[in-house]
């Protein structure tokens, strides 16, 4: 997969570090978790770097942390992913928190991702992200829960 800087004109009322980042390189991945194509975007191609996943919320996709991960690639290796039936992510006949927390898992480790993880779920992602770490939690680095 190749990395690629998205092109986009410039809002004359977004602030610069706005466009900046939301033209950052990156790269659309994908990996099948139990027959659904998943899909994230990653930012840095430094595998040396601890993971951070950004877990969106209900109704959401991962180009809704476009304008924030690139603040954070100085010191990690970021993922933003679309859950199942979100975004750019396949759709399922059933879905189930166990589904999700696999989903999550499966990118990290398709992202390269080693125990030095730490993931951050916003809304509904952080119930995901809570249940990944009551069940993960020995091969994460920690976990924030944002509005959950």
């Amino acid at each position: 997969m190749s990395t690629q800087k998205p092109s986009r004109a410039k809002n004359a009322s977004e602030p610069h570090w706005f466009h900046d980042a939301l033209c950052a390189p990156r790269e659309d991945r994908s990996v099948q978790v139990s027959g659904c194509q998943i899909h994230y975007l990653l930012w840095s191609d430094d595998d040396t770097k601890p993971g951070l996943l950004l877990v969106h919320g209900m109704g959401a996709h991962a180009h809704w942390w476009s304008f924030i991960a690139p603040f954070f690639i100085e010191h990690y290796r970021v993922a933003a992913v679309d859950f199942g039936g979100f975004g750019d992510s396949g759709y399922r006949q059933e879905y189930s928190a166990q589904g999700f927390v696999d989903e999550l898992m499966a990118v990290c480790a398709d992202a390269g991702f080693g125990d030095n993880t730490i993931i951050v779920g916003h809304s509904f992602g952080g119930f995901v992200t809570l249940q990944t770490a009551l069940e993960h939690g020995s091969r994460l680095k920690g976990v924030v829960l944002v509005d959950s």
